[in-house]
């Protein structure tokens, strides 16, 4: 990158705005969904044992809870409960490149809208 590509026309510079380009978006799950891991209604396996799948030992996580509804959103109840204790989640909060979306790979496979 070159002194023009990262300075406006008045002097500033523009590298935020440039970073988010670059980088994209981190995608969460706008709301948690009926069965989140998160909810009064789970009853499988514990948070601790999930977490812990995905922990990185120094009191964080290597990434983020992906939703069981989708491929590739972070599930909710996990970004309210831990969105400061992974990098991606910090970096992206600290950059303004927090997506909330709606996404259900579950209802799209049998056929009904989202």
């Amino acid at each position: 990158m070159v002194e023009s590509d990262i300075a406006s026309p008045d002097g500033t510079r523009n590298v935020l705005s440039k970073l988010r380009q670059a980088l994209g978006t981190l995608k969460v799950q706008r709301r948690a969904c009926a069965t989140c891991i998160y909810g009064n209604n789970w009853h499988g396996t514990s948070i601790e044992e999930l977490e812990a799948q995905i922990a990185d030992g120094y009191g964080g996580f290597k990434g983020s809870r992906i939703c069981h509804h989708s491929d590739d959103v972070t599930c909710r109840g996990f970004w309210n409960r831990h969105k400061d204790d992974f990098q991606a989640g910090q970096i992206a909060q600290r950059l303004g490149c927090v997506e909330f979306v709606i996404v259900d790979t579950r209802l799209e496979m049998s056929g009904r809208a989202a």
